[in-house]
């Protein structure tokens, strides 16, 4: 979602070499090579997904989602500093970094031997049922100032404000069901667990960036420094609750419930340290590009 209708072509391998306005988001010096002012626009129409899931005892399951929703998810512009024009420009982008959204629901129902045999006689009615739903939305507001250092050098400064936001809901329900005729001693086992969590964060990240340029040749370097939180915030409820559980072998069933509040709670959640490189050469009216990128390790995410 950070390309441009042009740079999308290149899949960002245009660190080097200015290709569109998106030039604020990857390397801000590039816009010194830049035409007339312009903007760029890019919107997602439609996708699909599909997850893979296996749990525990070997099951395996898809999901398909369709997504056909209008998402903007950039926009971009650089113009020239009217003072100065020639010798410095400015950048401005806004755009969804990330957009993910999940929902995933497993049921079972089989016909197992769980319980003992003197609470439960013979084979049991297992249900379980799980659902997860998780959504992530991250938006970046970037400011970039692009300067002529000599006819072959110039440099750029990037300030970026990121707002993320998080939901997460985890769901489970098990139930053990006695066969009737065997005239149980304990006719329902159950479990049930709910958690619901909600993140929010703002953070700043700063980008620095050097291109040479030398007739076709085009060089290119990007140093992105560790995201700064700025504000964090979220809470979190969970509930437990155990119906006719049995906390010891051939101990009494009793029930539980359990439940739990967390409120102004501080996460942590930071982007690490990266270093990209870029070179590109134009023949004739071919553009050859090629780029890396090395992310420093996260520390600490909670």
């Amino acid at each position: 979602m950070q390309l441009g209708s042009k740079n999308a072509i290149l899949s960002g391998a245009s660190l080097s070499r200015w290709v569109d306005q998106t030039a604020v988001v990857h390397n801000a010096a590039t816009m010194m090579n830049a035409g007339e002012p312009g903007i760029t626009i890019n919107a997602t129409t439609g996708g699909h997904e599909q997850i893979h899931y296996k749990d525990d005892g070997g099951n395996e399951s898809n999901i398909d989602i369709n997504d056909t929703q209008v998402y903007l998810g950039l926009i971009a512009a650089d113009v020239p500093v009217f003072k100065n024009p020639e010798k410095n420009r400015l950048g401005v982008a806004i755009f969804a970094r990330v957009a993910d959204r999940t929902r995933y629901t497993n049921r079972v129902n089989r016909m197992e031997n769980i319980i003992n045999e003197v609470d439960m006689p013979g084979v049991e009615t297992y249900i379980g049922q799980y659902s997860l739903e998780t959504e992530v939305k991250e938006t970046t507001c970037a400011l970039g100032w692009a300067t002529r250092l000599s006819d072959h050098w110039s440099a750029g400064l990037v300030a970026a404000v990121l707002i993320r936001n998080q939901r997460h809901r985890e769901n489970f329900n098990a139930n053990v069901l006695a066969d009737a005729t065997q005239n149980p001693v304990v006719d329902l086992v159950s479990s049930f667990s709910d958690i619901n969590m909600k993140l929010n964060f703002v953070m700043l990240q700063t980008k620095g960036s050097l291109v040479w340029q030398n007739g076709p040749w085009n060089l290119g370097g990007v140093l992105s420094a560790p995201t700064l939180s700025v504000w964090t915030g979220g809470d979190m409820v969970a509930q437990q609750e155990l119906i006719n559980f049995e906390s010891a072998a051939g101990g009494e069933r009793s029930n539980y419930l359990v439940s739990a509040y967390l409120q102004e709670r501080k996460p942590v959640f930071k982007y690490p340290f990266s270093l990209g490189v870029g070179v590109s050469r134009q023949l004739d009216a071919v553009v050859l590009s090629a780029s890396g990128t090395y992310h420093g390790k996260i520390e600490r995410y909670i």
